[in-house]
């Protein structure tokens, strides 16, 4: 059995012609390796995100730990994002 492989949609602009057609070898060996170069992307990616919310939790406990109030952290450092949620709003999962 064969793989099932995307579609490609080419459009003949000078007559309107639309033909659908299965990627070739060259062209899903492409599609293949920028799938697996977008994924250790985005698990770089994530794993930036964590470490960046792990540090900055850190640095929070420290400054409490010094005697700051919590108020006198935000005013430092800014709020808290919403649990779940980096500063930039995507979430994060543990």
């Amino acid at each position: 059995m064969s793989e099932e492989r995307p579609i490609i949609l080419e459009l003949d602009c000078a007559t309107g012609i639309q033909t659908e057609r299965p990627m070739t070898d060259e062209e899903y060996e492409h599609y293949q390796a920028m799938q697996e170069r977008n994924a250790v992307q985005q698990a770089e990616l994530q794993a930036q995100l964590e470490k960046e919310q792990a540090d900055k939790a850190s640095a929070r406990a420290k400054l409490a730990a010094l005697g700051l109030t919590d108020d006198e952290i935000t005013a430092m450092v800014g709020a808290e994002p919403p649990e779940g949620e980096t500063a930039i709003g995507a979430s994060v999962s543990a």
